[in-house]
């Protein structure tokens, strides 16, 4: 039990204060004969009641921010299950290996992402490698469009299918000439160009 105990004679804001009780105390007015008993109790009462209502409106927020959170992870998860058509398979089969800019690799990414096709991924790094071994001075280019879409920066990898001179090339231009800021960048092109030489030094052993 909670028990507050006030000395009778002690004034707050001209009201006297007289008793000591566990539950309530007596304030008596200077301005008047008037006495009036509050429960010591009535305060904690209100200050649960304001908790209450607190721990209410935190309860509605959180079930607002799990609403968000799980709409957040549908989309992308409902984009990536869009069935390939049979003339996106065709096209994609054509188009990937032709690209040769940053920008129509990112436009033809974002068009045919979702079909899951193994010539396209081939056509798409033999893409990829011709750009970054042909034109290495677009590499800025291709760190802003990463920087929009971080997903793509996944998408633009080197792997075992690309020919052995592109990859010695790239790593060479990664190590040696890497553009002031992109330090990131090189070393993921540098890293990757190792593992797909290890791939391909593997295929051949075999």
């Amino acid at each position: 039990m909670c028990k507050r105990t006030i000395d009778a004679g002690y004034s707050i804001f001209g009201m006297s204060v007289s008793g000591t009780h566990h539950s309530q105390v007596t304030f008596s007015s200077n301005l008047g004969h008037r006495k009036e008993v509050v429960p010591f109790w009535g305060g904690r009462k209100r200050r649960l009641s304001r908790i209450s209502k607190r721990l209410h409106v935190f309860r509605k927020c959180s079930k607002l921010h799990v609403l968000v959170l799980m709409v957040l992870i549908a989309v992308p998860v409902f984009s990536q299950s869009r069935p390939c058509t049979d003339a996106e398979d065709q096209q994609v089969e054509k188009e990937a290996v032709t690209l040769r800019t940053w920008d129509s690799l990112y436009k033809s990414y974002k068009r045919y992402g979702h079909c899951d096709d193994v010539d396209a991924a081939e056509g798409y790094s033999e893409s990829i490698a011709r750009i970054l071994a042909d034109h290495w001075e677009t590499l800025p280019h291709l760190a802003q469009l990463i920087q929009h879409d971080e997903a793509f920066g996944r998408f633009v990898g080197l792997d075992g299918t690309m020919n052995v001179n592109d990859l010695t090339k790239i790593k060479r231009l990664s190590t040696a000439h890497c553009p002031v800021g992109l330090k990131e960048l090189c070393a993921k092109l540098r890293h990757d160009a190792d593992n797909a030489l290890a791939e391909d030094t593997g295929a051949t052993a075999q």
